[in-house]
């Protein structure tokens, strides 16, 4: 096939990349050209802004893409350009979603829980909108809901060929969020012990090694069978926050201790509105049956290159307020004293 990428020469991106080729076909990336992938991915190019694909038709006939995958869909409006600008021109396109879309998230931004998990794909979806709006810059008009409902109403109502995948907490080597420094850099630092809050050491939250992701974004870009379907991707087996930081600990030779504390004794830093007693974890099962997906890499494996990783290139301003130890010790007293 030869397969468009909205987007793509990313974290994820790469790696969808590098199989879509391994699997014999040809990618072509739309994007402001801002960032390439790296040169020994051979893929050929369309520079524009996603937000006027509109104004591309004519170079997307021809790069003639028999299929396509949207990495970027961020709400209603601009998905509905990408839907109107690809039907009838490739015969698939697979939108990249999230599980932020699920009640089970709103709960946790919100403070509520009682959603019961793991979240089929049919599970409820949030009714409150924009849940990150006025948290961070440029989040007021995010909402993957919207996009979702966009692309499902074009396929019932006109046959577009799109279908979903939503995607987990992606980890893995070359993560722009950087998911395990807070862990890795008290490691490093010789840390007596890391203070979690009892429901944030048990709290499980779904994830996804990012080779793996990738490969279930190929597979359903090949499968005509996934044309108007919804899939989660993610790892079969999905640890604690706590389990996972022992694992992080096990792989860095770190000998300290996770100290559980009650959660309004935490240091501010380490504080969270979030409510961890809503866990967010996914059913993967409908993905595995369908297109017939499976993790390419063992978990211990992919935990331990992750953590290699990290460790040889933090993140930028990787010793902020995250991480004042100071207050996290007059915790430890305070609490030893009380005893």
């Amino acid at each position: 096939m030869r397969v468009l990428l909205i987007g793509g020469s990313g974290f994820i991106g790469q790696r969808v990349i590098a199989r879509l080729q391994q699997r014999g076909h040809d990618v072509i990336i739309f994007h402001r050209g801002l960032s390439k992938a790296p040169k020994e991915l051979d893929v050929d190019y369309i520079t524009g802004n996603r937000l006027e694909i509109d104004k591309y038709t004519r170079e997307i006939d021809r790069a003639a893409p028999d299929a396509a995958i949207d990495f970027l869909p961020w709400n209603d409006t601009d998905t509905r350009r990408v839907i109107q600008s690809l039907h009838g021109r490739v015969e698939r396109v697979i939108h990249l979603s999230s599980g932020d879309v699920y009640r089970a998230w709103g709960n946790f931004l919100n403070g509520d829980y009682g959603e019961p998990v793991p979240l089929g794909e049919d599970a409820p979806l949030r009714s409150n909108l924009y849940p990150y709006a006025g948290t961070r810059p440029g989040m007021e008009t995010y909402d993957k809901v919207l996009a979702e409902r966009a692309i499902l109403t074009a396929h019932y109502e006109e046959g577009y060929p799109g279908a979903i995948i939503r995607l987990p907490m992606v980890y893995g080597p070359g993560d722009p969020q950087h998911r395990i420094w807070p862990f890795v850099k008290r490691m490093l630092d010789g840390r007596p012990y890391i203070l979690l809050s009892k429901c944030h050491a048990a709290w499980l939250s779904q994830r996804g090694y990012v080779d793996d992701v990738a490969f279930g974004i190929v597979l359903a870009a090949e499968r005509e069978s996934s044309v108007g379907q919804v899939y989660n991707v993610g790892s079969l087996r999905t640890h604690s926050i706590g389990a996972w930081v022992r694992r992080i600990g096990d792989i860095m030779g770190w000998d300290g201790e996770i100290r559980l504390v009650p959660p309004d004794r935490l240091p501010r830093h380490l504080q969270s509105s979030h409510n961890y007693m809503q866990h967010i974890l996914f059913d993967t099962s409908k993905i595995r049956r369908e297109l017939g997906y499976y993790e390419l890499v063992d978990s211990e494996e992919a935990l331990r290159l992750t953590v290699e990783w990290q460790r040889e290139i933090p993140p930028e301003n990787s010793n902020g307020h995250k991480f004042d130890y100071a207050a996290e010790d007059a915790v430890v007293r305070e609490l030893a004293h009380e005893l």
